[in-house]
């Protein structure tokens, strides 16, 4: 991330804050994501829970950090009852019903399949029906 999209993100989380929220700890979520976020004894660590230290420390948030499953995240974002964030989240509309998303804080390269020359055949018909459903808008989205 650029030093301009860290100090807008930085400044954007100081808005979206509640009033009141810089005399509380944030509670900053996480799902157990390897290497972007994880528990390793007892201590919070991946590359993208680090940038999200990094970005609230300039924001000058105080922020606790806890592993929590994926659907008591969003259960918990969504009954709005404490200054709660997470970070690593695609931004699609079920989720834009109750909850704000900042610019992008990380984003992925595309993803790649390795497959050995006996399977390519299968992969490639797998990759022509997966196109063809997207075009007719067959498929949907997944949640994490």
């Amino acid at each position: 991330m650029n030093s301009s999209s860290f100090r807008a993100l930085a400044s954007l989380l100081t808005l979206v804050l509640p009033l009141g929220a810089s005399a509380q700890s944030l509670l900053m979520v996480f799902r157990d994501k390897p290497p972007y976020s994880f528990m390793d004894n007892g201590v919070a660590k991946g590359f993208l829970l680090e940038r999200t230290r990094r970005v609230l420390s300039a924001a000058g948030v105080e922020a606790q950090f806890r592993e929590m499953p994926p659907k008591r995240i969003f259960l918990e974002i969504e009954k709005n009852e404490q200054a709660i964030c997470s970070f690593g989240w695609y931004k699609i509309p079920e989720r834009e019903k109750f909850a704000r998303f900042s610019v992008p804080l990380h984003q992925d390269k595309p993803h790649v399949v390795l497959v050995g020359p006996g399977s390519v055949g299968a992969v490639r018909k797998h990759e022509q029906d997966m196109f063809a459903r997207l075009r007719h808008g067959a498929v949907g989205s997944r949640d994490d």
